[in-house]
């Protein structure tokens, strides 16, 4: 975690980190109406901006800080499994689903995977403690730990909590039926507020997508030979989330005799997969919430369970540590889209800090950054989040991802971070507008910020420049 500076996360961690950072300024400064904008309009529910408040007392609203709010996570992942696990007479149910690369690999990110495989172990624990919903406080706990797990992911905990309410559904007391209304209703407190606003703003979004497959970030729609897809989550679940004999040992732990425990763990997991792969949305990160359930039942075969926790050990060496070989393990096009959960950080040419501190001329922040890179390693996403970091109290801009912004307030900026072509002096605005395009972005649709961006060089001056790559510097620029 320490040694890779940027926020890399294949589902958009760089974006999470800036909303997390957008939500804590209104919070210390007291805003109350951006408070309550960032809180209830944003594309993911703020519970996961929410969890590391505690670190960012301390540490303050650092990348570092955030992604030890996923201690939080994995506690309640660690409690819950080890409850599941004892309950049900199994052995070594924490250490399977703590060795799977869809967990630790998840750990060193701020994304909220491993928030919805915690938060649906921990419902999961609640519901097999209820006794079949007659339980009213374990009942209670089970619509705490779905709301919980609403506000940390957007309805991911839902298609795996849902089907697990099936089993006991078809027994139910009038008892139970009144408990599971109470657990609603408290679900409903927890998140009626955000989930109403975002269907306003986003149902047509995802009801459109719902039975086209998979989108790429080009906005392409993939596609995978027939057999191959329906088998996709199986795969996925060999190749990245828990590797080649982890994932065996878990996939056995669906086989085996039936009591109502186990029914609710398989209910939970084969009714989540079938649903996404009957809607064909394939990404890894859709099912990772099965791994805590397959981990609890593969935990009641004490031997079997001894022989993934050594392929878990491998994986974690190999694809966690880099020390061992293996991984990724089966064919790209069997598991289409694929991303890697867990690997190794991405190596720097460059040191980035001596470029963060020529911002400012003394001690005192700039008053208004600008950064703008074509570089795919340091990407303009990942910059703005290090100068907010650096500089928390400073606006920082884009130029490729805030061209509006760009384009009102260039000209109050006083600071500007550039990746671009080795020994260039300045960006010119046909260079800005490629970018633009690379990034899918039509500059003809938006305010002229390449030209306005291109006519302030003798505005600035350049206080350093570093090799970034063979073909792309680092530079530094202040106002005159």
């Amino acid at each position: 975690m320490g040694t890779n500076t940027l926020p890399d996360g294949f589902q958009n961690e760089y974006l999470l980190i800036g909303n997390a950072m957008d939500l804590w300024g209104a919070l210390v400064t007291a805003d109350v109406w951006h408070l309550r904008w960032y809180m209830y309009t944003g594309y993911w529910p703020w519970g996961l901006y929410a969890a590391p408040w505690p670190f960012m007392a301390i540490l303050g609203p650092t990348r570092l800080a955030m992604i030890l709010g996923n201690l939080i996570h994995l506690g309640v992942l660690i409690i819950a499994v080890n409850h599941m696990t004892r309950r049900l007479g199994g052995r070594w149910g924490v250490l399977l689903v703590c060795l799977c690369p869809g967990v630790f690999g998840t750990l060193v990110r701020f994304e909220p995977n491993l928030a919805a495989i915690a938060w649906t172990a921990a419902g999961l624990a609640a519901l097999i403690s209820s006794q079949g919903l007659e339980k009213q406080r374990a009942v209670w706990l089970f619509g705490a730990c779905f709301g919980l797990g609403l506000m940390m992911d957007r309805l991911s905990v839902a298609f795996f909590l849902l089907p697990a309410l099936i089993p006991l559904l078809i027994s139910v007391s009038r008892r139970g039926l009144i408990n599971l209304c109470q657990a609603a209703a408290l679900t409903l407190l927890l998140t009626a507020a955000y989930y109403r606003e975002f269907f306003l703003r986003h149902s047509g979004e995802i009801l459109s997508q719902a039975t086209t497959g998979e989108i790429d970030s080009t906005g392409a729609l993939t596609e995978a030979p027939a057999l191959i897809e329906w088998a996709y989550y199986p795969l996925t679940l060999i190749d990245s989330q828990a590797g080649p004999i982890l994932g065996f040992v878990l996939l056995c732990g669906l086989l085996g005799r039936r009591s109502q425990a186990r029914t609710i763990l398989m209910a939970s997991v084969l009714g989540g997969v079938a649903f996404f792969t009957f809607i064909s949305k394939n990404q890894v990160f859709y099912t990772l919430p099965i791994l805590g359930p397959l981990a609890v039942l593969a935990s009641l075969r004490p031997r079997l369970a001894l022989v993934g926790v050594a392929g878990g050990l491998w994986s974690f060496s190999s694809v966690g540590l880099g020390l061992a070989p293996g991984g990724p393990w089966l064919p790209e096009a069997w598991v289409s889209p694929r991303h890697t959960v867990a690997r190794p950080p991405i190596a720097l040419d460059v040191d980035i800090e001596p470029a963060l501190s020529a911002l400012s001329e003394s001690t005192e922040s700039p008053k208004h950054i600008a950064v703008l890179s074509g570089d795919r390693l340091l990407f303009e996403g990942f910059l703005l989040l290090l100068t907010r970091e650096r500089w928390p109290g400073t606006p920082a801009r884009g130029v490729v991802m805030d061209p509006h912004g760009t384009f009102e307030m260039f000209h109050e900026m006083d600071a500007f971070l550039w990746v671009g072509p080795t020994g260039e002096p300045w960006p010119s605005s046909a260079q800005i507008e490629a970018t633009m395009r690379a990034n899918h972005t039509d500059p003809a649709t938006m305010p002229p910020a390449p030209r306005i961006v291109e006519a302030q060089q003798e505005s600035f001056q350049e206080v350093g420049r570093w090799t970034a790559s063979d073909s792309r510097d680092l530079v530094v620029f202040r106002r005159r």
